[in-house]
């Protein structure tokens, strides 16, 4: 059985449990190397087209293990990110994670058509405290 979203819930079917997103860090797995692996959504309205930097707010952050989410534009389309594009005017990335911030990349055409107007990243991660 696939996966499916409800609420804000993820299920697994198969007697699996729900799996709520928050913006609260909360553990969700184990590293391979034993640490446990942190989770925590960040919600961004209304980002700015071009580099930004922002604060992710996690405390002894040690290691990205990895990052997904959805960006909404003011017509309604929503799609996944980060979202490559051979064209630098399509493209959304993320880079330069380090232990106080990280930076978001949003091309200009985003703004030329139908801007967006929130962003919700999921960062999973380990911590030095681990």
């Amino acid at each position: 059985m696939g996966k499916m979203i409800l609420n804000g819930k993820e299920y697994a079917g198969s007697g699996s449990e729900w799996h709520e997103y928050s913006t609260d860090e909360k553990v969700v797995g184990k590293w391979i190397d034993g640490k446990p692996i942190y989770e925590k959504t960040i919600n961004i309205s209304n980002p700015s087209t071009g580099e930004n930097t922002y604060t992710h707010g996690i405390s002894n952050f040690d290691k990205l293990i990895g990052y997904k989410g959805n960006a909404y534009r003011s017509n309604g389309d929503m799609f996944n990110v980060p979202s490559p594009h051979p064209q630098i005017e399509w493209l959304i990335s993320y880079f330069d994670f380090n232990s106080t911030s990280y930076k978001q990349y949003i091309g200009s055409n985003f703004i030329n058509t139908y801007a967006i107007t929130e962003i919700n990243l999921i960062l999973r991660y380990t911590k030095t405290t681990d």
